[in-house]
């Protein structure tokens, strides 16, 4: 069995933090809990507190924001601005935006309902 192991790869460290958690970034999409959604604080406070605060992300809506993965398009609902715990259930990466900068956006249509 040795002989089939890459002894490189095999003492290379992984990509994961020292406490076995997955932190999102700001600007990940991600699926938690069935649901789509855009992270939007940073990765700092993510980990600290282990909690994301984000929206989500639907097919389609009127009111909502437009916001292009790298993979496929979505839109935002600010109105569903929220922080999502994840002591349990880890958020799981699906894309992450793309060009552009649709915080600037969400921020406005946030300070239109407030």
């Amino acid at each position: 069995m040795a002989k089939d192991v890459n002894l490189e790869e095999f003492f290379i460290p992984a990509d994961e933090t020292v406490d076995d958690k997955f932190y999102p970034e700001q600007g990940d999409i991600v699926l938690h809990s069935g649901k789509k959604m855009l992270v939007l604080s940073k990765y700092d406070v993510n980990k600290k507190y282990s909690f994301f605060v984000g929206i989500d992300l639907v097919d389609e809506t009127v009111d909502g924001i437009e916001v292009m993965g790298e993979k496929d398009s979505y839109i935002g609902l600010v109105q569903t601005v929220s922080s999502y715990a994840y002591s349990r259930k880890c958020p799981v990466v699906v894309d992450k935006i793309n060009s552009g900068n649709p915080f600037e956006k969400i921020l406005a249509k946030f300070n239109q309902i407030f």
